[in-house]
């Protein structure tokens, strides 16, 4: 009697509502993949954009296409809170910290503890399918003293998280697969990072090379001259470092994909949501076929209602 009549049925209601993301993010990929990659709507029409040479696609499609893969990849915290919850894994308290990957962890006692410990209800479990779903978080994270099947299976599988990573955080972008050569060839860069490379090297055993000398002709006249050579070798190599942490940083800052090779992550990604909601559908049948009878005479059945 203390529950609410949508209370009674809120684990059922909140299984249709992940069904219900993974149907949408479906109706997402197969709808985008009849717009063409040069297809304009209005949606991002009413502003000027810049052409960074990469040739990204920015239409409806590609958006369509990243809310599919975020929307994906967000039902696995929802796996994780449900399998929590029906379970009784973690108290209420500690709902905010529940993802699918700490799902399967032990809960930290110590602040600098990150040794992988398996929760300690789950470690001994004889369900099968909730072993399944942890075999899933190993093809997507490279988890300490685990080995992954993907390692040797699908290298690719672990580059799923972090498109998630860009997707979210960071800059990502899609590209039409006819200009990936073009995009992707970086030989020119490449040789002038290797000049400054050898560059730095040469200044850097220079300076070496002047440190006694410096010492040697101190209170002399040449011991200004020589000062002045060793500032101009630091300069030029604080140039140098300058250039190559620029590189660094704006190679690392986005993260350029080609479409064939998304949509290739993207319908991995879909296939590993289906498996793990069939997966918590049959874990919860098996535990519920583990309890014991209630010693009861009378059980009143109901029928779950429908739409």
């Amino acid at each position: 009697m203390t529950l609410a009549y949508h209370e009674e049925l809120v684990y059922h209601a909140n299984f249709d509502e992940i069904k219900n993301d993974f149907c949408y993010a479906r109706y997402l990929i197969f709808s985008a993949s009849n717009i063409p990659n040069d297809k304009v709507h209005f949606f991002n029409n009413t502003f000027k954009k810049t052409d960074d040479l990469t040739h990204t696609i920015d239409n409806i499609k590609t958006q369509q296409l990243k809310s599919a893969f975020k929307i994906l990849y967000a039902i696995f915290d929802k796996i994780a809170y449900f399998i929590s919850h029906f379970f009784n894994l973690n108290d209420i308290d500690k709902d905010k910290q529940i993802s699918f990957e700490n799902l399967f962890k032990k809960p930290n006692s110590g602040k600098g503890n990150k040794e992988w410990k398996p929760h300690d209800k789950l470690k001994d479990s004889k369900n099968q399918f909730i072993h399944a779903l942890f075999y899933i978080l190993k093809d997507l994270r490279d988890i300490k003293d685990q080995e992954s099947v993907s390692d040797w299976l699908n290298p690719d599988l672990v580059k799923i998280c972090e498109i998630r990573n860009y997707i979210e955080h960071r800059s990502f972008k899609i590209i039409d697969s006819l200009y990936s050569d073009l995009v992707f060839s970086e030989v020119i860069q490449q040789n002038e990072i290797r000049h400054l490379t050898d560059k730095r090297k040469k200044y850097n055993c220079e300076l070496i090379a002047l440190y006694p000398e410096v010492n040697k002709q101190k209170g002399t006249d040449k011991h200004i001259e020589l000062i002045e050579k060793k500032e101009q070798l630091e300069k030029q190599i604080q140039h140098i470092d300058n250039q190559l942490y620029e590189k660094e940083k704006c190679s690392k800052h986005t993260l350029i994909m080609s479409d064939k090779d998304f949509t290739t992550q993207l319908m991995t990604l879909a296939e590993l949501v289906r498996n793990s909601i069939i997966y918590l559908s049959f874990s919860i049948e098996f535990d519920e076929q583990k309890k014991p009878p209630k010693d009861e005479r009378l059980v009143w059945h109901r029928e779950v209602p429908r739409k």
